[in-house]
């Protein structure tokens, strides 16, 4: 991948759309569970499955659950401290999830959880690059003791190159997931935010919390580093709570045609683009993506945006170095350009995000 990541977990959520999902809000239970009525969580199965661990890894294994069945997307889950550690290795759903203290869950690399009601975190949740975590509640009522860390690998195409950013955990960083604690430090002086009216504006190490539903760009290294190559890296965002429920990102008072927006993902699981253009009517109906293929001179130049609306994507014209098509989704950790308006999100159930 390059700077723009649109399509990144396309797969599994076409998966829950058209299948698991519907299940979950059919009812469809895995059965003969604990009997136990969980009401406040609106689950419409009463068993609650539990986790053993006992056989593997795997989620999708049988043995590894107290009654020998995988829980399905009514089904109420507990994930205590037992056995091996529970490693999501398909695409499933459930009603609920709690997770108990000491318990790691991993979700694996383009494989994806979703989850109907409420998720009690005491444990530690780690979302690989690629993978997913959708919640589908009308509000947020999670349980937030655990924590997070959300991986993502992207590639610059050098050094000067920028990369849009947004991101799904509350409280979170550029200082810490770009900055002198991350395990590859950028340049602060590279930081930066959009501003309608003002333009581009630095973001500095002591007001860096990122804002939920706003973009970011930042450039892999020091802009004076003398690497020309393509830079991968892999960053982490961590904390106690991911963003759920509706969001509203407000990038001004009174903004029209005139101004654009940055506007970024705020969920740790990518969104529909058609739902997010039919739902944001007062914004431009496009929404465009960087992605830096151009050299002039082994410096990249302005101009390369790719973008997407409901009649389908167009690419950066080919320039010898590749452009990548959106394809109808906005990736999670991805900032986008839009103009006209604010940016609404609302619940992924709601909004799309499948």
């Amino acid at each position: 991948m390059k700077s723009m990541r649109v399509y990144r977990t396309a797969l599994p959520l076409l998966l829950l759309f058209w299948g698991i999902w519907a299940d979950a809000q059919t009812g469809g239970g895995a059965g003969r569970g604990d009997a136990y009525t969980h009401a406040d969580d609106l689950c419409l199965s009463d068993d609650t499955l539990r986790w053993t661990g006992s056989s593997s890894s795997n989620w999708s294994d049988p043995g590894n659950w107290q009654t020998n069945v995988v829980p399905q997307g009514g089904d109420y889950v507990i994930l205590p401290n037992a056995g091996f550690a529970p490693e999501v290795d398909g695409v499933f759903s459930v009603c609920a999830l709690e997770i108990d203290s000491f318990v790691v869950l991993r979700i694996r690399s383009s494989n994806c959880l979703a989850v109907g009601s409420r998720i009690i975190n005491k444990g530690e949740v780690f979302i690989e690059d690629e993978a997913c975590l959708l919640q589908a509640g009308a509000e947020d009522r999670n349980v937030n003791q655990g924590n997070y860390q959300i991986y993502r690998r992207t590639t610059y195409l050098n050094q000067r190159a920028y990369v849009y950013w947004s991101s799904p955990i509350a409280g979170e960083s550029m200082l810490r997931v770009f900055g002198d604690s991350s395990s590859a430090p950028t340049n602060s002086l590279d930081w930066y935010q959009y501003n309608p009216g003002s333009g581009w504006q630095s973001v500095g190490p002591s007001n860096s919390v990122m804002q939920a539903g706003r973009g970011y760009i930042t450039t892999p290294e020091p802009i004076n580093s003398p690497n020309l190559q393509p830079i991968t890296e892999t960053r982490v965002f961590a904390g106690k709570q991911i963003f759920n429920g509706p969001i509203a990102y407000h990038a001004g008072a009174t903004l029209d045609s005139s101004h654009y927006v940055l506007p970024g993902n705020p969920y740790p699981s990518a969104i529909s683009a058609d739902a997010f253009i039919e739902t944001n009517t007062d914004l431009s109906g496009t929404v465009y993506f960087w992605n830096h293929v151009t050299y002039n001179n082994n410096v990249p130049i302005s101009g390369d945006y790719a973008s997407y609306n409901l009649t389908g994507g167009v690419a950066v014209a080919e320039r010898g170095n590749g452009s990548e098509l959106p394809q109808g989704f906005i990736a999670s950790n991805q900032g986008f350009y839009d103009s006209g308006g604010q940016a609404y999100y609302h619940s992924p159930k709601c909004y799309g995000t499948l």
